[in-house]
């Protein structure tokens, strides 16, 4: 999905007519009228988070301590990471929510109030569905993001998050748990 508007030549689109909100049938993803699974909310900010891009690039890898400073009051923690990433979940003190059926995650993803995620199908799916969506981004990010600024034509609902420097996660764990405090308050 992420690869289409490349494909087909397309590098760039005006806010709020991006080629993923206007695909056919893709509003429809995560809209079952049967939904196997009811988020546990506890009267708190439903944050689903994703850590890990894969073993094939190590620059979409959050350590999970960083993670894990997310968990502030107000918050509750779900996780969506899938892979061998999954078994730092308990360190993170994430309910893990993950699920490989694609209807089902987008289901759970709209019961979420946010997703954090680094660059990931998890993150592509979250921003076209129109899911508010952090997207955490390494210094030398792909062509599909701008390398500055926090928006993006691609989804309208994200807000992205760059490293200033090659592997710094720390700073940008900085920004985005005082944004997520900021945004557990309202």
């Amino acid at each position: 999905m992420a690869s289409i508007p490349f494909s087909i030549g397309i590098v760039g689109c005006q806010p709020n007519t991006c080629l993923a909100a206007s695909i056919v049938g893709l509003r429809r993803l995560g809209s079952s009228t049967v939904r196997a699974f009811v988020l546990p909310k506890h009267g708190q900010l439903a944050v689903g988070v994703v850590w890990e891009g894969g073993a094939w690039d190590a620059r979409r890898a959050v350590p999970p301590s960083l993670v894990s400073g997310l968990r502030i009051p107000g918050v509750q923690l779900y996780s969506l990471q899938r892979g061998r990433a999954v078994a730092a979940a308990p360190q993170i003190e994430a309910i893990d929510i993950s699920t490989p059926d694609l209807n089902e995650l987008g289901c759970r993803m709209r019961q979420l109030d946010l997703v954090i995620s680094v660059d990931t199908m998890v993150a592509h799916l979250a921003g076209a569905l129109g899911t508010d969506t952090w997207i955490l981004l390494h210094s030398d990010c792909d062509w599909r993001w701008p390398t500055t600024g926090e928006h993006t034509y691609w989804y309208p609902s994200a807000r992205l998050f760059h490293q200033d420097a090659t592997g710094d996660w720390k700073g940008v764990f900085g920004r985005v748990r005082a944004a997520t405090q900021e945004r557990s308050t309202r």
